[in-house]
């Protein structure tokens, strides 16, 4: 299938996964671009992991906003040397930045493209979700193997507004994840990036 995707379809595509923490988005984007024979990336890059740790640490949605844009603006060079000879996969980008950074009481952008003209914009973006429950016991299952809890992974006010502003995006390819498996969901986005062409 992968070679099927890569020849049939040029040129290469950038397709951004995106979600709150455990809807199975880093599977799926690991999955997906494995079996598109693409590359697996993600925002912001771990390189700035440091500055990323320090960002979060302050707090201020301001900063947090600017600090995830302009990462996505830098990686831009990234993507577009990774799109020359592959399709392009990315954990989170711009739909999740806006869900998670955009300030409280201001509405979201409805033209993003004009309002962030520096990015680099995916061919196809996904939105995975699942019901409260499945999505807990994935947590705790990554928790258990990592060893460790991520607070905000777990802060019900920021998971709700925004799953309400992921829910709001209208570019969005919807794809409930609730009790399917890792390869069905990969199978499923398949079929969504195929009949994208």
């Amino acid at each position: 299938m992968s070679n099927l995707i890569a020849k049939e379809f040029p040129p290469y595509r950038f397709i951004t996964i995106e979600g709150i923490d455990g809807v199975g988005k880093s599977t799926a984007v690991q999955m997906l671009a494995k079996r598109m024979g693409g590359l697996a990336m993600q925002t912001p890059d771990p390189a700035m992991s440091v500055e990323r740790r320090e960002i979060e640490a302050r707090g201020r949605t301001i900063d947090k906003l600017s600090f995830y844009m302009s990462s996505m603006v830098k990686q831009r060079t990234q993507f577009e040397a990774g799109l020359q000879k592959n399709h392009v996969v990315c954990d989170r980008y711009i739909h999740s930045t806006l869900a998670y950074q955009w300030p409280r009481g201001v509405n979201l952008p409805s033209n993003l493209r004009e309002m962030f003209p520096d990015l680099l914009w995916p061919d196809l973006s996904f939105l995975l979700f699942s019901d409260e429950s499945t999505r807990r016991c994935r947590l705790s299952q990554r928790e258990f193997t990592e060893g460790g809890v991520n607070q905000a992974d777990h802060d019900e006010e920021v998971l709700t507004v925004a799953e309400q502003r992921f829910m709001a995006m209208p570019d969005l390819i919807r794809v409930d994840t609730t009790n399917l498996s890792q390869s069905l969901v990969c199978e499923l986005l398949i079929n969504r990036v195929i009949q994208g062409y």
